[in-house]
């Protein structure tokens, strides 16, 4: 936006407005905002109307403002001026543009992405670069379109100041600044209309704001609200001196846990995962299994850990909490405890977090830094090193003549985007994407499906990697006396409620998971059918070798063979930070809440605002009133949350 003062007296001040280049700024942004509100979801034509309207106005407020600014900059100043405003523009248009594409696809503004990517420190960053499969190269150009875009807005201020020139338009101040009082008076009012038509707001305030937007205004929340704080336990002042050996298994079974990248509960099928399928039918009957979180951070700390993602934070931030007791318990049973993985198990500092400060809980880890040596992880063949992963435990595995009880900890990474296949795989799916297009994934249904198809072959490769080694077992003879389990760290989502991966919603697809677990030491037992969640994996394997007790009051999950009924929880990741949403999960039902205040520390959160009740399968619950909602939150969800967070 450039405006040329032209003259100025004492009395007033006017000026010679480039009024095509305003115009086409209005345009460009209104085309961006529209595009916005289209995707928001479940928003009536009236809150569409009202967000839309603030948005204009919010634009003209800015243009208002701007050409007020340059009414009083110095003559001499404002050739310069011109073009730094000029080059702000153009660079804010680019970022929206950006942003659109970003939150089209996952639900998240470039804020927010950037933040969860960096997630507190360089190494973070990287490990998510390599996970999205996007080189330091390619961010950097995308990184560098609104500079790049620059000399373009320049060029176009060139142009459209001649146009302007032709046909002069002067305006004075004081009219400006009527305009500005007016547009910003009718953003109160519509505001206030905003508060009275909406009668709850069911999307988080990342959703409903415009995320590099002139307007300050948000709306309240109008659904019910529940006190909210994390139950207090002995975890918080961790005993120094180990857990207490009060049991001791003198006949113990091997632990196998295999954790399996962005698995959906779903996929988990004869035609997709033949071994999993089949050793399902050997495993507790848990018929819907949730992971803590969406992203793989508050997934592998709650499945550690066996503690709820409302500890991430502040058990990563203080190094005298580290050190799971799941583990601490195998150790003090004299389970050795060894991980093989195909990444780096330092990502959010987890192998500390859930091994101890030292690593002193686990006897051996070979993660993706000793599979590839120095070697950029850009240029690892992560299909390969799954292979070179079963390998290793394969090698681990024989020992003829030796008493069983070791822990194996094995985590495969093919499944997480781009889903890594080997050049020769066959899968199930011979139509599959071979290439990522982002920019047009969110409007093209067959590139979903071909993606889709690629992941579904990718898991069916992960699974061949299980099948060896159970095939292997069954061999030797000691797959009945095995213990086994298999995982997934979150779901993956494919724009079945218009998403796209994970780390964007806590919807069915991106938290249920595959949850099997074989255990030869239990007889038939009462197992809860309805739901379980990834902190529950350890303490029931604990319950399952005669050590429960061991943990009990030090982590936030319960074992399945008790017969107590259990709710489920899943947050939303916002990367090294504390959650900012979260759902309830009974097995029937589903309760979305959110925080209020979002950002602050997760022990200083004292509400949270309910945003929605749904079946399992995301589809609405028929309830006439917000009252209705709260009651039925604090007789469903509320008795029996309380292991791990109190809402009130």
């Amino acid at each position: 936006m450039a405006a040329v003062v032209n003259t100025r007296s004492s009395s007033s001040r006017e000026l010679q407005v480039d009024y095509w280049l305003c115009c086409w700024f209005l345009v460009i942004t209104s085309w961006l905002g529209f595009e916005y509100i289209t995707l928001i979801q479940g928003a009536s034509a009236a809150e569409e109307f009202l967000i839309y309207s603030k948005w204009i106005l919010g634009v003209i407020v800015g243009i208002l403002f701007f050409l007020i600014i340059n009414a009083h900059v110095p003559l001499w100043l404002v050739g310069i001026w011109s073009k730094l405003i000029v080059a702000l523009t153009t660079v804010f248009l680019v970022l929206l543009w950006i942003d659109l594409h970003l939150y089209e696809l996952l639900r998240v503004h470039l804020g927010r992405a950037l933040r969860v990517m960096y997630g507190g420190d360089y190494q973070v960053f990287r490990q998510s670069l390599f996970s999205i499969n996007v080189s330091l190269p390619v961010l950097s150009l995308i990184a560098g379109l609104p500079l790049l875009a620059i000399p373009a807005g320049l060029l176009s201020v060139r142009l459209t100041s001649r146009l302007s020139a032709l046909e002069p338009l002067v305006v004075r101040v004081r009219h400006l600044f009527a305009g500005l009082l007016v547009c910003a008076c009718v953003q109160l009012f519509l505001q206030g209309a905003s508060a009275s038509i909406v009668r709850r707001e069911i999307r988080s305030v990342e959703e409903t704001t415009m995320p590099l937007g002139f307007s300050v205004f948000k709306t309240a929340p109008g659904a019910a609200a529940f006190g909210f704080r994390v139950t207090p336990r002995s975890e918080e002042r961790l005993p120094s001196t180990p857990l207490l050996n009060r049991h001791f298994v003198d006949k113990k079974a091997d632990i196998i846990v295999f954790i399996i990248e962005s698995a959906r509960a779903d996929a988990i099928t004869a035609e997709v995962t033949p071994n999993l399928d089949l050793l399902r039918k050997q495993c507790l009957p848990v018929r819907t299994a949730i992971s803590c979180g969406n992203a793989t951070q508050l997934g592998w700390f709650s499945l550690l850990t066996g503690n709820s993602p409302f500890r991430f934070g502040p058990t990563r931030e203080n190094d005298r909490l580290w050190g799971s007791a799941p583990f601490k318990a195998l150790k003090r049973l004299g389970y050795p405890i060894y991980a093989f993985a195909s990444f780096g198990l330092d990502f959010y500092r987890l192998d500390r977090v859930a091994f101890g400060k030292n690593l002193e809980l686990i006897d051996s880890i070979r993660d993706l830094k000793s599979f590839i040596g120095e070697r950029d992880p850009f240029e690892a063949d992560i299909a390969k090193i799954d292979v070179n992963v079963t390998d290793a435990v394969l090698d681990a595995l024989p020992r003829p003549g030796k008493a069983l009880g070791r822990c194996f900890l094995v985590f495969y990474n093919s499944t997480h985007q781009p889903y890594h296949l080997p050049s020769e795989w066959k899968g199930p799916f011979p139509d599959f994407s071979d290439r990522w297009d982002y920019l047009s994934m969110a409007k093209d249904a067959v590139q979903v499906r071909r993606m889709k198809n690629r992941y579904l072959n990718a898991l069916h490769f992960v699974d061949s990697q299980i099948g060896r080694v159970i095939e292997s077992l069954k061999v030797s003879g000691e797959f009945e006396k095995t213990l086994i389990a298999v995982v997934g760290d979150h779901g993956e989502e494919f724009m079945e409620s218009g998403r796209i991966f994970h780390n964007s919603e806590v919807n069915r697809y991106q938290i249920e998971v595959p949850f099997l677990l074989k255990s030869p030491l239990r007889g038939p037992r009462t197992v809860h059918p309805n739901v379980a969640c990834s902190m529950d994996l350890f303490p029931t394997i604990l319950d399952a070798v005669g050590a429960h007790d061991l943990i009990e009051g030090y982590c936030d999950g319960r074992s399945l063979f008790r017969t107590e009924p259990l709710i489920a929880v899943s947050a939303l990741a916002n990367g090294d930070r504390d959650p900012n949403r979260f759902c309830l999960h009974n097995g029937g039902l589903k309760a979305y809440f959110r925080f209020a205040p979002a950002d602050a520390p997760i022990w200083s959160r004292s509400k949270v605002w309910l945003e929605k009740i749904v079946h399992a399968d995301e589809t609405a619950l028929a309830l006439d009133s917000s009252k209705e909602e709260a009651t039925l939150v604090r007789e469903v969800f509320a008795p029996f949350a309380r292991r791990f967070v109190v809402i009130e």
